[in-house]
């Protein structure tokens, strides 16, 4: 248990010393939407994280559509089609996949669209 334990606080540690921070919001939904899906009713503002971010993303995720990753940490409290915002950039959370680390989940990858509409 104890090397899982170290494992965690060295994920921790390298998250936080990226330095970087994102603004996380969420909406609300409201009715029964269109052919998308639900309308967006309100954003509510959730916080700032902690936040590792990758701007070069490989082959598999640009053909989803993808156009940036990132590591959190599991605690941050994010949920898949939660925004954040970082370094003025808005993304939107498309999926998050935990990642195992000595036998306990570390972090997770967040995987980001760009907000094409600002």
């Amino acid at each position: 248990m104890e090397a899982s334990q170290q494992a965690l606080r060295e994920v921790t540690w390298l998250i936080q010393k990226s330095g970087v921070t994102a603004s996380v919001t969420r909406p609300g939904v409201t009715g029964s939407g269109t052919f998308d899906g639900p309308i967006d009713a309100t954003i509510s503002t959730i916080g700032t994280i902690a936040i590792d971010m990758n701007l070069k993303v490989n082959a598999d995720l640009t053909a989803i559509g993808a156009d940036a990753s990132a590591s959190v940490l599991p605690s941050c409290g994010i949920l898949e089609n939660d925004w954040i915002t970082v370094s003025g950039i808005r993304y939107k959370v498309t999926n998050i996949q935990p990642q195992n680390f000595f036998g306990v989940v570390s972090h997770w990858v967040l995987i980001l669209t760009k907000d094409q509409a600002i």
